[in-house]
């Protein structure tokens, strides 16, 4: 999916359009479908200037974590540094790198800031007869060599199994 000039054929006049309506295309777009399950606009300073006000993206049928940076105005988000996904659509392997924060959640179903500050991460597996897990992500400390998704400022914590 993604803008509509990006699908051949398929014009706004092809969309429903209910009186009042407006078509705008998407902020961003993944050429495969994804089961975006939550979209968290995180709302501290626990992991430095860098995160704060960031956006992090869960999706359940891969398990990803995603992250973006929004523009300065917050209208939209900051790509413009990578000419790969200037067209705000993932459609390789190496744009889908360029904003994944973390992989291996085998779904991800919620996606919360607590009052710590820290990231938490609720998953589903549909292949453990729906068991899920909890996971908190905080900064990582001197020293630290595990990270979340490979991140070497970022630690991943399994709190409940």
């Amino acid at each position: 999916m993604g803008p509509i000039a990006a699908n051949t054929g398929v014009s706004e006049s092809d969309l429903v359009n209910m009186p009042g309506s407006q078509y705008a295309d998407p902020v961003f777009s993944w050429a495969e479908s994804r089961g975006v399950t939550d979209i968290e606009f995180f709302d501290s300073t626990a992991f430095g200037p860098g995160f704060e006000n960031g956006i992090f993206v869960g999706d359940i049928t891969t398990g990803t974590l995603f992250y973006f940076e929004p523009n300065a105005n917050r209208t939209g988000i900051n790509l413009e540094d990578d000419p790969l996904l200037s067209d705000l659509i993932a459609d390789s392997d190496d744009e889908m790198s360029a904003v994944t924060l973390g992989t291996g959640f085998v779904g991800i179903s919620d996606i919360e800031t607590g009052s710590d500050g820290n990231l938490y991460i609720l998953t589903f597996d549909r292949g453990a007869e729906g068991q899920g897990s909890l996971y908190r992500i905080t900064p990582a400390g001197e020293g630290d060599t595990s990270a979340a998704g490979g991140q070497p400022f970022l630690l991943l914590h399994p709190l409940l199994t």
